[in-house]
């Protein structure tokens, strides 16, 4: 829109350039400004020129969110849940804290809290000060809670990436950028810049 307002801005200072009215007649030195034809073709190259950098801008504003994103992605791909171990797998009965780190450092500021369900209340929230970083890989933590406590655990782990963005992610998948992590009632890590991130959305 803003571009062929000024190409309609340019054509009236062309028509009254050559003395021509919208109502009336008016005469035209071609000499002084030349024939129409020529100052058609010159609109529309500066309009074409216009038309290119506006899509030069979009394509740099383009490449520089999705670089952004992918690193965002990069430095987010903590998960965490709980699942409940049985004697057949050869480890001590109960249940247990899972974690897969994508990331190529360990994660040192955590935090978590389990759900009874989707939409239920907090059950439980894990003393993590007990527990190591969660390493890059995969690792599991043995929890010292009754078999019969948890139905339907839904896991939100808090963290600090390595940019000093805070993030909670359900066992979902689902990543939202937080504020702040806390242990405790202690603070341990503050948001430090405007990521939003993948709020709202699935991480692969």
């Amino acid at each position: 829109m803003p571009i062929a307002l000024a190409i309609g801005l340019v054509f009236l200072l062309m028509v009254d350039l050559w003395g021509l009215r919208l109502f009336g007649g008016g005469a035209i030195d071609y000499e002084r400004f030349g024939d129409i034809g020529s100052w058609a073709q010159g609109i529309g190259t500066v309009s074409a020129v216009f038309v290119a950098l506006r899509q030069i801008r979009q394509q740099r504003e383009d490449r520089r969110d999705a670089i952004h994103r992918q690193e965002i992605r990069e430095r987010t791909q903590v998960y965490g849940w709980m699942a409940f171990r049985e004697e057949d797998h050869g480890d001590v009965p109960g249940w247990y804290l899972f974690f897969n780190n994508l990331t190529p450092i360990p994660i040192t500021g955590w935090a978590m809290t389990v759900c009874e369900g989707p939409a239920g209340p907090v059950v439980l929230s894990p003393d993590v000060s007990r527990f190591d970083p969660i390493p890059p890989g995969f690792s599991r933590h043995r929890l010292g809670i009754p078999s019969g406590r948890i139905i339907e655990p839904i896991c939100r782990l808090q963290f600090v990436d390595m940019a000093g963005d805070c993030w909670e992610r359900s066992s979902s998948g689902r990543l939202d950028p937080i504020e702040e992590v806390s242990v405790s009632g202690q603070v341990i890590g503050k948001r430090s810049s405007n990521d939003d991130g993948e709020q709202g959305r699935h991480a692969g």
